[in-house]
Formats: structure tokens, sequence, C-alpha cells
């Protein structure tokens, strides 16, 4: 809580995601939580530290692995919430925007979770993804209820 969020502090928070205790590696998804979208006192929004887009695919599939994999639930459902947090940003692209999903349009919704599926490798496995994906739905029931693929979705033409 006390270490600025930058990008020379990330992966020493990161490596706290697998710590010995519980509240220690939930506590660095809380604070990554924060630092999605920074504000500034003029109230305009920038990327922050761990925006999705600011991290590398190596970092966000880290964060996915660790925090969905946790073996405490409280931990996998911090970690729910960050994908939660992640899905808000691919589906509002303007930053400053207050964050807003279920007053968006469906095809907004729609764009933004494939936005979020771009974020990992998918061409060398999607399983970080299917269970980011998942935990989302289960985190933000809204995401999931606001969703329609029509016909057959091809993933590989969002890569």
């Amino acid at each position: 809580m006390n270490i600025p969020m930058n990008e020379d502090t990330l992966p020493i928070i990161l490596d706290r995601s697998r710590d010995t205790d519980t509240s220690m590696r939930k506590l660095v998804y809380e604070v990554l939580s924060r630092h999605v979208i920074e504000k500034e006192d003029d109230g305009e929004g920038y990327l922050g530290v761990t925006h999705p887009r600011a991290l590398s695919v190596a970092h966000r599939e880290f964060i996915v692995r660790n925090g969905l994999g946790d073996r405490e639930a409280v931990v996998r459902a911090i970690a729910a919430n960050l994908m939660a947090t992640w899905v808000d940003a691919a589906i509002v692209k303007d930053e400053s925007v207050d964050i807003k999903p279920n007053e968006l349009p469906k095809e907004r919704i729609e764009d933004g979770v494939v936005s979020f599926l771009t974020l990992f490798d998918l061409q060398h496995g999607m399983d970080v993804a299917v269970d980011a994906l998942l935990s989302v739905f289960k985190a933000k029931a809204e995401v999931f209820e606001n969703i329609e693929f029509d016909g057959d979705l091809n993933l590989s033409d969002a890569v």
C-alpha cells in the first residue's frame, strides 16, 4: 500500500501475488485495480500503470494465472473484479468517461469483450483468456447479459 505504483515497482508488487500470506495476495489485486485508470486533480483520466494496454502480455497473463488460480476464494474474487475493471476499460475507449457499461449499447459491450480478449496471446493458447472472461461473467453479470454473438465467432480475426 505504501509503495508507489510505477513501471519500476510493478514487478516487485506482482511478486507479492505469490506471497504465503492471503491478505498480502488480496492486497496486490486491490492495489492493481486502483491504478487501471488514474485521475488528475481536474478529473481528467488517463491510462494507469495497471491498465491492460500499459502492461505487457506476459504481465497480464501472470496476473490472470496467479489471481484466478489462487487457492483462496477471496483472492480469486478480487482478481475477478480486476478482470471486470479491465473489461470496463476496454469498453470505454475514452478514459475520461465514467465507466457505466450497463448504460452502453450492446454493440459497444460486445466490442469491449472482443477487445478484452485481444489482450491475451490467443495464438499460443486460450486458457488464460477463457479463465479471465469466465471470471468477468461471474463478477459482472451485466456484461454477460448484454453480449450476443450472431453466427460463428472467429477469434482469429481479433488477433
